[in-house]
């Protein structure tokens, strides 16, 4: 009965927590993934202040969907993987707010990081999952980017997805080759934590 009720609350606490995991204001114990330097063509680094007054605009480009100012950016040279003070990836943000223009940009970038995770291990795959933006992840899938990818916890996207009731979410991840049957640390399930929310669409969608 505890263990139930334990992973009930965890549940709750998980939709917070991945909510303003991108972008928002809560602090997490694990360490923030490092930015690699803003250099642009020429291989010139920017200076401290210059790359924070970059990092904050090209972020909320990513938000806006505002597909010119990233092009302008890559155009100059700049890393794709350039990493918020909070240790999200541009591709991360633009799939959890469903620019997928920006996306498209990002996704021409060969040295893109698919898998590029922020403090909390989440990845632009489990970002979109978890908002249910199919398309962008359709993006993302079609791109290459893993379907399975676990966070620290075991957590992957259609356990994501299952939690935040995405019934379409789900089935295009389970159709994606997504592992309907795993588990995370605390033996919590897609199925379970759909069960958790309350998400009967989510689990007719399991259960075929």
């Amino acid at each position: 009965m505890r263990r139930t009720l334990l992973r009930a609350a965890i549940a709750v606490i998980t939709i917070v927590v991945i909510a303003s995991a991108v972008g928002g204001g809560y602090y997490y114990s694990l360490p923030t993934p490092h930015s690699p330097q803003l250099a642009d063509q020429q291989g010139v680094v920017l200076d401290e202040a210059t790359q924070a007054k970059l990092t904050e605009i090209v972020f909320q480009a990513a938000r806006d969907d505002d597909a010119v100012t990233i092009a302008e950016y890559l155009k100059e040279g700049f890393t794709p993987n350039v990493r918020s003070p909070r240790g999200d990836t541009l591709l991360t943000v633009a799939a959890y707010h469903d620019s997928r223009q920006v996306m498209e940009q990002l996704l021409t970038q060969p040295t893109i990081e698919l898998e590029g995770r922020n403090r909390m291990g989440l990845t632009a795959v489990a970002a979109a999952a978890f908002k249910g933006h199919d398309e962008a992840l359709r993006l993302l899938l079609g791109h290459g980017a893993q379907v399975d990818s676990p966070n620290s916890t075991n957590q992957t996207a259609i356990m994501f997805a299952a939690l935040a009731g995405r019934s379409s979410t789900v089935q295009l991840l389970k159709e994606a080759g997504a592992n309907t049957a795993r588990q995370d640390e605390l033996g919590n399930s897609a199925a379970s934590l759909a069960s958790s929310q309350g998400a009967d669409e989510v689990l007719e969608v399991l259960a075929k």
